[in-house]
């Protein structure tokens, strides 16, 4: 159980408890995206198998690291079919994200975290200077067997 305190312009204080007990949880999942392969994806020549990404349950903490890419990079995940469809040019307009990060050379890694997104097929899509591309990720859910 955890105590929020909040004040309010110091003329009274409200009091909110919540229980996250059911929204908390210790696996976290971490998956690097390397240079080669997203370069691999971007120009044809390299290996750009899907990732699988199987986490135990939907609270699980997931984040996508892409490469540094140059003085700015911008990373975007769309669902997969809405991605392909975009990109055939039916329809014309670009999907909205369902994440985003953009990063400028010396702010880090651009990160995407997808903790909380449904089971299912996405194209993470990464536009930077030196690098980019898009490839399937693929999110499952498979509960610890005990």
């Amino acid at each position: 159980m955890i105590m929020i305190r909040l004040l309010l312009t110091g003329i009274s204080a409200l009091f909110l408890q919540l229980n996250f007990a059911q929204a908390q949880s210790d696996n976290k999942i971490v998956h690097k995206v390397e240079f080669n392969y997203m370069e691999g994806c971007e120009t044809g020549k390299g290996a750009c198998k899907p990732v699988i990404l199987i986490r135990q349950s939907l609270q699980d903490s997931i984040k996508v690291v892409f490469p540094i890419g140059g003085t700015a990079s911008s990373v975007q995940i769309y669902p997969d079919t809405s991605f392909i469809r975009w990109i055939r040019g039916k329809p014309t307009a670009q999907p909205t994200p369902l994440r985003n990060d953009n990063k400028r050379f010396g702010e880090g890694n651009p990160v995407l975290d997808l903790t909380g997104l449904p089971d299912g097929k996405y194209r993470p899509h990464m536009l930077s200077c030196n690098v980019g591309g898009t490839f399937e990720l693929i999110i499952k859910t498979e509960p610890k067997k005990e």
